[in-house]
């Protein structure tokens, strides 16, 4: 099986986390291929010596700049802005594989990675993790355990859903899959011609918070298999929209296979107060730069971490919602 990644340079001690976490549970030695736009030569060849003996093999693939030219006028959040967000539309240009498993460089994964496989979907030129699916209203839940809840008021996540399918021009029932994790049917890609479909939604849609995301989610309008929820943490904090059952939520909350850190807040950033930050620095230590480093580890930011956060929790419970209003005015003075 082969694995694809995308990152450049300051993303490389991430992405060889995300490496080491799948080479330390993978019960078979896996084939790496990186796309990137500009990964030096001395990082590719630092990644190629410390990985050698620990892979079946490690490729680089720079993709062409007239390529990356096709995406660079995209609107997206912030966090999604570089050019590496974008190089798996071109995968199945520049690789020879028929199926790959594309996996964000901020994620770990927990278990073997090759069963996931055992999901795949032939017919399917993508499988992912639903992040929506409209029929689960359809389906009666008597009782929601903590795990089944959305992070988020069903209320907003129905909006928010609401308003992608509009801004998305999606007809009929609204399916949406997080890309973070997807086996590509690289095949039946380039038999349909799927990266010029998606680079023709994306020219006549510039604005895409979600970057390619919510092209594919758009082209595909629903036509991609669907993994379970243990591949993909990030669809957890969505809870019952996503149309899983209450068992596979319950199984993926207590032994997620890949956390996917979302957002962006990383657990490589001192304000990070995420679960699995210490397995994210556990797998680090077995990579070319085990140092532990925080770009944002300054001195308004330990006020904030260690005495602002802390009295912002103490307040929302000792005090209830009547008075959080004030408190927060209080505090965004600061």
């Amino acid at each position: 099986m082969t694995i694809i990644l995308s990152f450049n340079d300051p993303y490389a001690p991430h992405a060889a986390t995300v490496m080491a976490s799948i080479i330390a549970h993978a019960s078979d030695k896996i084939d790496f291929a990186v796309l990137h736009a500009s990964l030096s030569e001395e990082i590719q060849t630092v990644l190629t010596e410390y990985f050698k003996n620990q892979v079946r093999s490690l490729k680089f693939y720079k993709i062409d700049p007239s390529f990356i030219a096709q995406v660079s006028s995209i609107q997206a959040a912030p966090h999604l802005l570089h050019a590496e967000a974008y190089l798996r539309l071109f995968a199945a240009t520049v690789l020879p594989d028929d199926v790959v498993l594309h996996i964000d460089c901020d994620t770990i994964v927990l278990g073997d990675i090759l069963p996931i496989m055992q999901e795949y979907d032939i017919a399917k030129p993508i499988c992912a993790c639903n992040e929506y699916d409209i029929h689960y209203k359809s389906v009666k839940r008597p009782y929601l355990k903590k795990c089944h809840q959305a992070y988020d008021t069903y209320i907003n996540v129905e909006s928010n859903a609401y308003r992608q399918q509009k801004r998305l021009g999606i007809q009929g029932d609204f399916h949406y899959f997080n890309s973070g994790i997807m086996i590509m049917n690289l095949h039946k890609w380039r038999e349909t011609n799927l990266t010029t479909t998606i680079l023709e939604y994306i020219n006549t849609h510039p604005f895409l918070h979600a970057a390619d995301q919510d092209a594919l989610n758009a082209v595909l309008n629903g036509n991609f298999g669907v993994l379970h929820p243990k591949w993909n943490s990030h669809v957890l904090m969505c809870g019952i929209v996503t149309n899983y059952s209450d068992e596979e939520l319950t199984e993926a909350t207590q032994h997620p296979q890949i956390v996917h850190f979302t957002g962006s807040v990383k657990p490589w950033h001192y304000m990070s107060s995420h679960p699995y930050k210490r397995q994210y620095w556990k797998y680090r230590k077995n990579t070319p730069w085990p140092k532990r480093s925080f770009p944002d580890r300054n001195f308004v930011n330990r006020i904030r971490k260690h005495i602002i956060n802390p009295l912002k929790k103490i307040s929302r419970y000792m005090l209830g919602p009547k008075y959080m209003f004030r408190i927060k005015q209080m505090f965004e003075r600061y």
